[in-house]
């Protein structure tokens, strides 16, 4: 790949939004090309600005990261999306997995693992949410062998 890779970033905290604009600018190979609060304006604006790789917070109003990737899927764009949020649920991740997203971090990454994250986007998944995924999948594995469903 020539160039940067650019990078649209959706998060409704301004805060959070311009540490991670600042954050992503610091990192070699990476440009920040487009902001939005939500999945609303975020949309709205791919259209005019292409980008490699979109990094998205989860909880936003108007537009969760998550009706951001299936409305993206929807209209049959394959751009890679990596979801990020603060609570550490495996549902979460099930979720992002279902929704299209081809990754999901917490936002209490690393900045190292954050930029590998978006260089490759495709099954990253946080190893401490990756874990208790894990441990629910073999709970439910015993459970079902203790006792059957039936249909």
């Amino acid at each position: 790949m020539t160039g940067p890779l650019r990078i649209a970033l959706a998060d409704d905290q301004a805060l959070v939004r311009n540490g991670l604009k600042a954050l992503l600018g610091g990192i070699d190979g990476l440009q920040v090309a487009l902001e939005a609060a939500d999945g609303e304006d975020l949309l709205a604006r791919l259209a005019e600005t292409p980008v490699d790789v979109i990094l998205s917070d989860i909880r936003m109003p108007m537009c969760d990261g998550f009706r951001l990737t299936e409305r993206l899927r929807a209209g049959g764009d394959a751009t890679p999306v990596l979801l990020m949020t603060t609570f550490d649920e495996p549902d979460l991740a099930l979720r992002a997995a279902e929704c299209g997203a081809q990754g999901f971090l917490l936002k209490d990454a690393s900045p190292e693992a954050v930029g590998r994250g978006l260089r490759h986007v495709n099954g990253l998944l946080d190893e401490r949410v990756r874990r208790r995924i894990l441990t629910r999948i073999e709970a439910a594995g015993r459970m079902n062998r203790i006792a059957p469903t039936v249909d």
